[in-house]
């Protein structure tokens, strides 16, 4: 065989061990034996002889796992979320309605209801405890104590060695009396603010503001009690006309001591809530 016929059979091997080759990459590529790096090896589960996977997956081919506690619906009133300067989250729990925050007391004997708050203590009055009212009310006031509403109590002590003790509590009562026969309401309500400027122990801080009470006519009346010694406190006396019978609604809370907190600020939202709740439920009579 001459040089030339052996380069010529030296070419054609050359030739079929790169077909070869080539197909043999291309079968490889096909049935996923090449890759980037070391094939894993499968974890052998020893209890049961069966291989488990242990390939980490490409996170984009991983479908997204739902967690259970995503999938909850709650009924739950969430929860306002504020963010701080500092970009840290500060939550505060829902704002407390009305209706947890209030009852509502009625009367059917004098045919009212009005709303207190929940944490308020209630005093109906008995005919014995209205004796007692009655033997020590100022001439001043008029009319038959129905109902009481007392705040949560304080203690205040006396400040001298002696430790005497005492529980001072904010006081919303409805007292009702009969619109005389041969007086107006206007009329009425002046006698009362003459009657009460005429006590020594009243110190007036503001009369004959015209409100309005269950979408009616009323009249306010502001003053100190106490005002020449005695437990001073201050009040605030509503009064307003239904049927012939003047209700009259008053808030008292005493002067704070020092280092007490104020409690006629403190309540007087509440008082305000329950003036605008108070509704007559009778039926009316025009005058």
């Amino acid at each position: 065989m001459n040089s030339e016929q052996q380069s010529i059979l030296i070419g054609v091997i050359i030739l079929l061990l790169i077909i070869n080759t080539t197909a043999i990459f291309s079968l490889a590529s096909d049935r996923g034996m090449l890759g980037s790096g070391p094939s894993p090896t499968p974890a052998v589960d020893k209890s049961t002889g069966n291989p488990t996977a242990s390939a980490t997956l490409n996170p984009a081919l991983v479908s997204p796992t739902v967690s259970s506690k995503n999938t909850t619906t709650s009924n739950a009133t969430p929860a306002r979320s504020t963010t701080t300067s500092a970009g840290s989250v500060k939550t505060s729990s829902p704002a407390t309605s009305n209706a947890t925050r209030y009852r509502t007391y009625t009367n059917e004997s004098y045919t009212f209801s009005i709303d207190y708050p929940a944490n308020w203590t209630v005093a109906e009055m008995s005919p014995a405890l209205l004796k007692t009212i009655n033997a020590t009310r100022p001439k001043s006031e008029t009319g038959i104590r129905v109902v009481d509403f007392y705040s949560p109590s304080i203690t205040r002590c006396d400040p001298s060695d002696s430790g005497d003790c005492a529980y001072i509590r904010t006081r919303v009562s409805v007292d009702v009396a009969n619109l005389p026969a041969n007086m107006t309401f206007d009329e009425y309500f002046v006698n009362r603010t003459v009657a009460m400027t005429d006590d020594s122990s009243v110190g007036m801080r503001r009369s004959s503001p015209v409100i309005t009470l269950n979408n009616t006519k009323a009249y306010s009346l502001e003053y100190n009690s106490g005002y020449e010694g005695g437990d001073q406190a201050y009040v605030t006396r509503v009064f307003g006309l239904f049927s012939g019978k003047v209700y009259m609604i008053t808030y008292r809370s005493s002067f704070p001591k020092l280092d007490e907190e104020n409690q006629f600020e403190k309540y007087s939202g509440d008082f305000q809530h329950m003036l605008k709740s108070f509704a007559y439920t009778g039926s009316l009579r025009y005058l």
